[in-house]
């Protein structure tokens, strides 16, 4: 296959793809950001595996984990076909399921984000409960400042 021809396949797949995202009624930035978070996942992921020292990121455990993600979005997509279809709830319907799964994405991502920065794997439910404690501590000392500001 020439380089052309390869260009007009991916022009010819991502128009597919928008086309279809438009005709069942999935927004689009949703679907952007699950694919980022996809995306962004699959980094995390070798960063995850660099950081416990483990030796076997390969070609071909990469391929699968990309596939894996495009089987993901193809599955959303095929769920949201027969949301519309069956008129079966379907705006709210395809809105949860997009929604749990960039949640699902997003999870993952702070488990090996956190993975990374310590160096010891834990669960992801560990590495949220770190985060929204870190977070809860940061809001708590801004409003003590501010508290104290006002009392002065």
């Amino acid at each position: 296959m020439t380089s052309e021809t390869i260009s007009l396949a991916k022009l010819a797949g991502f128009t597919t793809v928008i086309a279809y995202i438009e005709y069942v009624g999935v927004n689009p930035e949703m679907m952007t950001l699950l694919a980022v978070l996809m995306v962004f996942d699959v980094m995390t992921g070798i960063g995850k595996r660099i950081a416990l020292w483990h030796k076997d990121i390969t070609s071909r455990k990469l391929t699968v984990g990309l596939m894996s993600k495009i089987f993901v979005l193809s599955l959303l997509l095929l769920l949201a076909w027969a949301f519309k279809i069956t008129t079966l709830w379907n705006d709210v319907a395809i809105w949860v399921v997009v929604w749990l799964f960039i949640a699902w994405e997003l999870y993952s991502s702070i488990q090996n984000i956190h993975t990374i920065k310590t160096g010891k794997k834990i669960s992801e439910y560990d590495a949220v409960g770190t985060i929204l404690w870190w977070l809860l501590s940061l809001v708590k000392r801004s409003i003590e400042k501010t508290l104290d500001f006002i009392n002065k």
